[in-house]
């Protein structure tokens, strides 16, 4: 368009900006502005956006899903898809890391995945009959196994005196 109108064009070096609607390397503005009288031959300078500013990734460690999603919006970025990983000292739904990483600068409006622990805790089942027992581990996620029967001067014949690993014990999903 400079071309058919009988003027030069060239970018003009640091003049521009940071614009979250413009993405990087697109043209916000000419210097002069558009509109402006020239002499045929004269030069535009083409302003430049740099894409959107800057942010770093916030540390959400530690926090619940929901709450670190919370987080990555408030900084402004966008929430991605979570990722299941297993964490032996994270009770489920609570958040491992990020991807990318917390610290990272990235773009505003960049997707962030949390890393989310799927840890499941081992019920106490001490004390219940084989059947309750199996009951309560299924609905937390976990499968039973019988081991062999031993003797508990605590608790009577036939109920469950206590299950490996302990109650309490975070565990993979699927794990007995």
């Amino acid at each position: 368009a400079l071309q058919t109108a009988g003027l030069k064009g060239g970018v003009e070096p640091g003049a521009g900006g940071v614009d979250p609607g413009i993405g990087n390397g697109l043209v916000v503005g000419t210097d002069p502005a558009s509109g402006a009288s020239l002499d045929i031959g004269s030069t535009v300078a083409l302003i430049v956006s740099k894409g959107t500013a800057p942010v770093t990734v916030p540390s959400v460690v530690d926090k619940s899903a929901e709450d670190a999603g919370n987080a990555l919006k408030v900084a402004g970025l966008v929430l991605g898809e979570q990722i299941g990983q297993f964490d032996g000292k994270r009770a489920a739904g609570t958040v491992i890391g990020t991807l990318p990483a917390s610290g990272q600068q990235v773009g505003g409006g960049s997707t962030v995945q949390l890393v989310v622990s799927n840890s499941l805790r081992v019920p106490p089942i001490a004390g219940e009959s084989q059947s309750a027992a199996a009951g309560a581990l299924s609905a937390a996620g976990l499968k039973m196994t019988v081991g062999e029967q031993k003797f508990s001067a605590a608790i009577d014949g036939g109920k469950v005196i206590g299950s490996t690993p302990a109650a309490g014990a975070l565990v993979a999903i699927g794990r007995a």
